[in-house]
């Protein structure tokens, strides 16, 4: 019976919480549509609703539940199986009454929220307005206000009248700044009006008579910028003109100055370094003149372009005229020793070539010569023909300086033309020589028994007569006459049996006694790291030079040396990937070519000489550090490359740049260090090897000096310049003197053996001293 009340209770709220949500939702719509009427009424009937008829009803509907979990609860827990018609109605009409109801109150909650949105809209509106109307009262009021001198256009025409207005345009620009900040805030409450049927037409107006204010921030800010422009404009005017007259007369004394250098010149007191001073002050005066400034009177102007018209014409003379005082003070420095240059390389390569000459001149007389004798001596003069040609490039080195200098008289009689046609007879000599050789017989036994038979089978068939020679067999005359002289004869005919072809070959051969000619391993050297320069600083074209030389040379493993290589055979490693590899490297990544260019010490020169001797001797090297150290002062990297069985420079610097058979390409690497820039060369004769070469390498080396020096130059540096600077053990120092050489400037060295003094002189006059010390 529980159940069966309970189940018709939940039908009968299902009922009325369906009719209560349909009241609800008419209500709510009616609501949408009506914006005028108030809120608090139906807002006070919807709260009785809530505490009376709902109340009552929520409480039938918790009893239903609580008389339908009873029920349930007591079924299953006296095992009465499945429950009768009651149990059913209640378990279909529940769900229904609590789904009725939870819509219901989605129903009630929604038209309450709607009814108290509308009483808030209606309370502040009302407020929000007032505020809004008396703000933008009073913006527009400041805005008709402010019109004239918002609208104001003129700029003045004096300091103190462009200073009035400035002062005025900015008090509006700044109280502009403030309305603008005023419409900001105002514009956000006009907004939330304008969602209000009441009052949004009124804040629509209202803010429109100030809603343009931002849109007049820019044109009075141009009118700000632009009075400040004329004012500064103004003050400039004044101080333009002055400075303009300034700078005429500047250029004005700066053309006497150059009438005078050019017009009157005294080599003993002019120097390039004068003329080129005034010429870059001159020059910048000129150009800094012109276009005149806007305060410049027509006069003036006149006087400034008749002042840059002459000194245009003066400062194109300057330049022929420093590069003859120039030309003058380098002649008179430089005449001396270049001469000396000259005259030491002259004769150097006289000696060379005479000693060459003598290696290849076979001695006189009727004795024959052994192939390997020849082939020996030109092996020697290929050797020892880089050294004539370093000396060669030594005398031109000193001869287009002396051109330079316009040094016409030549110090030696030998020329660089006869020194050329030299060496261009040397290597056509050698060519020659080495072509004989080839052609010359070998020590393999002659078929002197077969050309006998052979004479002797055609006696018995016809009878050998001179007459039948020349009738018969039409042999030449003279190839008669010379059997007749080496046969025998009887009865008429000549005997074969006596015949010898080959007579010369049973003769003796005397060994040909080749002169002693000691390599100038200086000049050797020189030439080597003349060839890794190249590959420096030009390494494409280097790789062009290479590929030309070597690229046909490879046949499987095996290299053969281009003839100007000495024409050797080489077993390589890798054959002609390695050359392959050594182009692509010159090409790809070292192609920029900018690595210092490697320069000779004598004293590394000696550290690389000891390493190639020692090795050449069977015997480990003295370390490199302790080399380097007994000789002088060493710093950032240092190392040395060693190659075996080559001597020629080319083929050296080849090897070492190609690295065969490493696949790391060390002494490639070694050589193409860019943080190198002094090296040293070292050639022996090796017993297994024919040949070990050394090359020492490091980033800075100081020889230091055991006296002191005190040495000047300007432009260029001396040897005795030079040697200073090689015993400064500091790179900075030596590029203070380098750097103002390179400009032309005159330096000073003043060195003691652990110091020195760097002064180098301006072209004011003035002068600044560096110093250094060390242990």
């Amino acid at each position: 019976a529980a159940a069966a009340e309970a189940a018709q209770k939940a039908a009968d709220i299902a009922d009325w919480a369906q009719k209560e949500t349909a009241a609800l939702q008419e209500q709510l719509a009616a609501l949408e549509g009506d914006k005028v009427s108030p809120a608090e009424p139906p807002l006070a009937a919807l709260e009785k609703f809530c505490n009376g008829d709902k109340t009552a009803k929520q409480g039938d509907l918790l009893d239903a539940r609580a008389a339908a979990c009873d029920a349930i609860a007591t079924r299953q827990l006296q095992r009465a199986g499945a429950g009768g018609p009651a149990d059913a109605a209640i378990a279909e009409s529940l769900p229904k009454a609590e789904e009725a109801w939870a819509a219901m109150e989605e129903a009630e909650r929604r038209l309450k929220h709607a009814l108290q949105d509308k009483i808030k809209r209606a309370q502040g509106a009302n407020l929000e307005w007032e505020r809004l109307k008396r703000g933008c009262t009073r913006v527009a009021e400041w805005l008709a206000a402010s019109t004239p001198e918002r609208m104001r256009s003129e700029l003045g025409g004096t300091e103190a009248e462009v200073t009035a207005l400035l002062e005025e345009a900015r008090a509006v620009s700044a109280a502009l700044g403030l309305q603008i900040a005023s419409v900001a805030i105002l514009t956000p409450l006009a907004e939330r009006l304008f969602k209000d049927e009441e009052y949004a037409e009124r804040a629509k107006a209202a803010i429109g008579t100030v809603d343009m204010l931002p849109s007049l921030a820019a044109p009075m800010a141009e009118r700000v910028a632009r009075l400040e422009e004329e004012l500064e404009r103004q003050r400039r005017l004044t101080a333009e003109r002055r400075a303009f007259s300034e700078a005429t007369g500047a250029l004005e004394a700066s053309i006497v100055e150059a009438e005078e250098l050019v017009g009157f010149p005294v080599d003993t007191v002019d120097t390039a370094e004068i003329i080129a001073a005034l010429r870059e002050v001159g020059d910048k005066q000129e150009s800094d003149l012109l276009p005149a400034p806007e305060a410049a009177e027509p006069d003036a102007i006149k006087r400034a372009e008749a002042a840059c018209a002459t000194w245009r014409q003066l400062s194109s003379m300057m330049p022929p005229r420093a590069a003859a005082c120039e030309a003058a003070h380098r002649a008179a420095l430089a005449a001396e020793k270049l001469q000396c240059d000259y005259r030491e390389a002259a004769e150097a390569f006289r000696k060379w070539h005479a000693g060459a000459v003598a290696l290849l001149t076979m001695p006189a007389g009727d004795d024959a010569r052994a192939a390997d004798d020849v082939r020996k001596a030109a092996e020697i003069a290929i050797e020892q023909l880089p050294v004539g040609e370093a000396h060669h490039r030594a005398a031109k080195v000193a001869s287009d300086k002396m051109a330079s200098y316009s040094i016409a008289q030549n110090p030696s009689v030998l020329t660089l033309a006869q020194m050329s046609a030299a060496l261009t007879q040397m290597r056509s000599l050698l060519s020659l020589l080495q072509g004989a050789a080839k052609l010359a017989p070998g020590n393999a036994t002659l078929p002197t028994k077969k050309i006998v038979a052979a004479l002797e089978d055609l006696a018995e068939a016809t009878g050998v007569s001179p007459a039948s020679l020349g009738s018969e067999f039409g042999l030449p005359d003279e190839h008669v006459k010379f059997l007749e002289d080496e046969m025998e004869k009887k009865n008429g005919a000549l005997q074969p049996t006596s015949f010898d072809p080959f007579p010369a070959d049973r003769s003796a051969v005397p060994t040909l006694s080749l002169p002693t000619i000691p390599l100038d391993l200086r000049a050797h050297g020189l030439a080597v790291i003349e060839h890794v320069n190249k590959a420096r600083k030009e390494p494409e074209n280097h790789a062009d030079t290479l590929e030309a030389a070597l690229s046909d040379a490879y046949e499987g493993k095996h290299l053969t040396c281009p003839p100007s290589w000495g024409g050797k055979k080489l077993v390589t490693a890798e054959g002609v990937v390695a050359l392959r590899d050594l182009l692509k490297a010159l090409r790809n990544k070292y192609k920029t070519g900018n690595l210092p260019t490697l320069r000779l010490v004598a004293a590394l020169d000696d550290a690389a000489q000891q390493a190639a001797e020692e090795l050449a001797a069977g015997k480990q090297p003295t370390d490199l550090t302790t080399r380097l150290s007994s000789r002088g002062t060493f710093s950032g990297s240092a190392g040395e490359a060693i190659v075996y069985g080559v001597r020629q420079p080319e083929p050296i610097a080849a090897q070492l740049l190609l690295s065969d058979g490493d696949a790391q390409r060390l002494n490639r690497s070694f050589l193409m260090n860019g943080d190198l820039k002094v090296a040293g060369f070292g050639l022996a004769d090796h017993p297994q090897h024919g040949s070990v070469c050394v090359i020492v390498c490091t980033s800075l080396f100081a020889t230091p000096i055991d006296k002191p020096m005190t040495v000047e130059c300007q432009g260029e540096a001396n040897d005795d310049f030079q040697r200073v600077l090689d015993a400064i053990p500091s790179e900075q120092a030596r590029d203070i003197a380098t750097d103002a050489l390179v400009v032309g400037k005159k330096v000073k060295l003043n060195y003691v053996p652990g110091s020195i003094d760097i002064t180098v002189y301006e072209r004011d006059g003035s002068a600044r001293t560096s110093s250094l010390k060390w242990a």
